[in-house]
């Protein structure tokens, strides 16, 4: 009985109820576009240093990226041995979490043409292997990828800088592993873009043989084994795994993409940290806002709970049907938010929002200029509860002030 009332009072003001159902909706919106914007941009960011970098994780030898040199390298056994590892980590409990690896040789060197010349990170791969770990392959935008060997592929930025483009040559410089200083004459076979400026100005891929070559490696001594996981989830434990197997007293050293990259780690933190903090500032203004407008409905209707009260209706009636109205609200705010907002993040996430216009300052930290919006289950679920919370809390205080009334003073209000 009390709960159908409620739901009439409800319809009663209907521009009231829209006011109040309306601040709940752009609550709601609001932060959910907010955090699926936050989370597809970093999701974005790290989906770059993964599959352009060098996977989810790299096996090197032990203090190779706290100091890269070509003095630390893997010797064939070592390679055997990690690959070993490799394949026993490979599935646990029917699950895949070892996709693929692949091996790299990286060097530091300088590139030049007959324009100029700049430092680059020289990286000789495996091209069938390589494809399965990073995205480079597909993002060629002029000519082909590595299918010789004097063939050299080149980010779109470095190929404007080195006023070249497919067919010319360049000449690599190295330092190699005794000392000397090697070289070699490429040809430029494809030319590669990521939307970031930095990536596509700094590395330059070959096939590892000539990388080999230009390093003083013999015996086919490789700079790393690049892992890629088939989720990242499995991440923390394959590493430990592999740090336990592979120690760094038998000459090795597990890196993954965190280490590495130590901006996208912060990045991916912050982002519980920022969510918690947007979840409190939205909330906090929702709840005033309908705190506010429902302490105004209740000295609106002073004198109908003075009647009510006088007709023996019980103050524990008047307050659980104004709890009943707010959650009443809340439901009907909450169906017609995540509407609005499953129907614009959908849109986004399936097209993306293009910035094309920042792409410039968006480049710097690896991230594309369309962005796709992200979110979780967890925050939908987050959200909801929160809502329905704010909304009985909000309904709350104004339902026990108007428990409290005198009957006399209630029925003689105006």
């Amino acid at each position: 009985m009390i709960s159908k009332i409620a739901w009439r009072n409800i319809w009663r003001n209907p521009l009231r109820s829209v006011v109040l159902v309306t601040t709940i909706i752009i609550g709601i919106v609001g932060f959910w576009l907010m955090m699926a914007f936050s989370r597809g941009l970093v999701d974005s960011m790290i989906d770059s240093i993964i599959n352009l970098h060098a996977g989810h994780l790299q096996i090197s030898a032990d203090g190779y990226y706290q100091d890269p040199s070509t003095n630390l390298y893997l010797t064939r056994p070592q390679q055997e041995q990690a690959q070993t590892q490799l394949s026993m980590l490979k599935t646990k409990k029917g699950k895949t979490r070892v996709a693929h690896s692949a091996p790299i040789v990286s060097v530091q060197g300088m590139v030049s043409s007959s324009e100029t010349s700049l430092g680059v990170m020289i990286h000789g791969v495996q091209p069938d292997q390589e494809r399965q770990v990073t995205e480079i392959a597909d993002r060629i935008v002029e000519g082909k990828y590595l299918n010789s060997g004097q063939n050299v592929v080149i980010g779109k930025r470095l190929a404007d800088q080195l006023k070249v483009e497919v067919s010319d040559k360049i000449v690599l410089i190295t330092n190699s592993l005794n000392g000397e200083i090697n070289s070699g004459a490429f040809r430029v076979s494809g030319i590669y873009r990521v939307g970031s400026s930095d990536f596509e100005k700094s590395f330059v891929y070959l096939m590892i043989t000539e990388a080999q070559q230009l390093a003083g490696y013999q015996d086919q001594q490789i700079t790393a084994i690049s892992v890629q996981l088939s989720n990242d989830k499995y991440l923390a434990e394959v590493v430990q795994e592999l740090r336990k197997n592979l120690p760094a007293d038998g000459g090795y050293g597990t890196a993954s993409w965190k280490d590495q990259n130590p901006i996208g780690k912060t990045y991916e933190e912050s982002m519980s940290m920022s969510s918690g903090i947007i979840i409190g500032i939205t909330f906090v203004a929702v709840s005033l806002g309908l705190l506010n407008i429902f302490l105004m409905v209740i000295y609106e209707r002073i004198h109908e709970f003075g009647v009510m009260m006088a007709n023996g209706v019980r103050p524990s009636k008047i307050r659980q049907m104004l709890v009943l109205e707010g959650l009443f609200l809340g439901l009907i705010g909450t169906a017609c938010g995540t509407v609005i907002s499953v129907a614009v993040i959908g849109h986004f996430a399936y097209h993306g929002l293009d910035l094309s216009a920042f792409s410039e300052g968006l480049s710097t930290f690896g991230v594309g200029s369309v962005i796709k919006f992200t979110l979780s289950i967890t925050d939908f679920l987050t959200v909801i509860i929160c809502v329905q919370g704010v909304a009985l809390l909000s309904a709350l205080y104004p339902a026990i002030k108007a428990s409290r009334f005198k009957v006399v003073d209630a029925i003689n209000f105006e």
